[in-house]
């Protein structure tokens, strides 16, 4: 329980503290990188382990076995494995079952990518999805001697990165150990933030006045970033990934006029998405953000559409109207933490009954809150695997 006065956050890490003290085998293990910095790294440590108070509790504490590749299920016969039961899903087929998968931003960016791999497993096993969408949150490196984008200048300094290094290198890392142990079971997928949300997480608000202010400059850093993500998503595929979840976050008027996407956005989105296209089974694009340009992504060459539908216009029901691409929706992932079972089962039915469960695929709009119980995605899973 909260203390008097107490502020959310602060129960959260107390609470935190008193599961996993400083000193905790299991931390150390996964935090080694961080663990270095003695006491400079106190304030992040704190905050790394508030952000995994229920995931270490529920999946990083127990051994998970190996599944079989087939579902558990609250009743019924199983007659897919999971691959089987995704491209089905993908491709208009029935399923026996509508495939479903959750997402998380762990935080692994903090850590090697061996051992980030071992959370996203973890998490894959303790909630038993049907493919397992990775997390990718390694910045783009800066030029040597630069710690943050301050002009035009700097931003065109921007230098190509090899798949074989910085923060792709230990993404990679991390892919290769998931493959191997999804191997012949499960699709996985590496979420890759699209050029310009590259662009916006490296020169943070900055962004808008460079592209604004010097359009045919800022052009050149998202040449520098897009050539980079090309050879990148190709690796990613080459490790045995069935595809890459593109992050747009250009794609809202909150963010950038249509023209601006037009200009700054669909070009380099195209290019990454055409590297990928032949080889991809399950290529996803995801439309960030609220206020969203849903019909200017229509034409992007991916097997499905992911979208707060929850908030977001348009609905399931409506888009199916201007595409027959699968979708990904249905959970809304800012639904309070202990939400009753009920509600929850209500939410599952009410988009298998809206798209009729056909080329749909149960997930939430976004990430969901690192702290969303991990009875809520049981709920889920055991609703939409519910015999019918």
């Amino acid at each position: 329980m909260r203390l008097r006065g107490e502020p959310a956050q602060g129960r959260k890490t107390r609470l935190n503290q008193e599961r996993f003290p400083s000193g905790t085998p299991m931390l150390e293990g996964f935090f080694p990188s961080v663990l270095l910095y003695g006491g400079k790294s106190k304030f992040l440590l704190t905050e790394i382990r508030a952000f995994y108070l229920l995931f270490v509790e529920f999946c990083c504490t127990k051994k998970m076995p190996k599944s079989s590749g087939l579902v558990t299920t609250t009743g019924g016969e199983c007659r897919m494995n999971k691959q089987e039961r995704v491209l089905a899903a993908v491709q208009g087929k029935p399923v026996d079952y509508v495939p479903y998968t959750m997402w998380y931003h762990f935080g692994t960016q903090f850590v090697p990518g061996d051992k980030a791999a071992e959370v996203v497993v973890a998490f894959y096993e303790r909630f038993d999805l049907d493919f397992a969408k990775v997390m990718n949150d390694y910045a783009y490196p800066l030029p040597k001697g630069m710690d943050r984008i301050r002009n035009i200048d700097d931003w065109k300094r921007l230098e190509p990165v090899k798949p074989t290094e910085g923060g792709f290198a230990e993404q990679l890392k991390l892919l290769s150990v998931v493959a191997k142990r999804l191997k012949g079971e499960a699709f996985f997928v590496d979420t890759i933030f699209d050029p310009f949300y590259v662009a916006q997480r490296t020169a943070k608000n900055l962004v808008f006045d460079l592209l604004r202010s010097h359009p045919e400059d800022f052009k050149i850093g998202l040449e520098v970033i897009t050539e980079s993500l090309v050879e990148y998503v190709k690796a990613v595929l080459d490790l045995g990934g069935a595809g890459i979840f593109l992050a747009v976050n250009g794609a809202s008027t909150d963010v950038l006029s249509k023209e601006e996407f037009a200009q700054f956005v669909k070009p380099y989105d195209l290019r990454v998405l055409d590297a990928v296209k032949d080889q991809g089974v399950l290529n996803i694009t995801h439309i960030h953000g609220e206020h969203i340009m849903f019909e200017e992504i229509l034409d992007y060459p991916v097997h499905a559409l992911s979208w707060e539908q929850n908030y977001v216009p348009p609905s399931l029901s409506d888009a199916r109207k201007l595409t027959e691409k699968c979708f990904l929706g249905g959970i809304d992932e800012r639904l309070p933490n202990f939400t009753p079972p009920d509600a929850l089962e209500a939410q599952v039915e009410s988009a298998l009954q809206e798209t009729n469960g056909e080329k749909f695929i149960l997930a939430p709009g976004c990430s969901v809150p690192p702290d969303m119980p991990a009875e809520q995605i049981d709920i889920i899973r055991n609703a939409v695997r519910k015999p019918r």
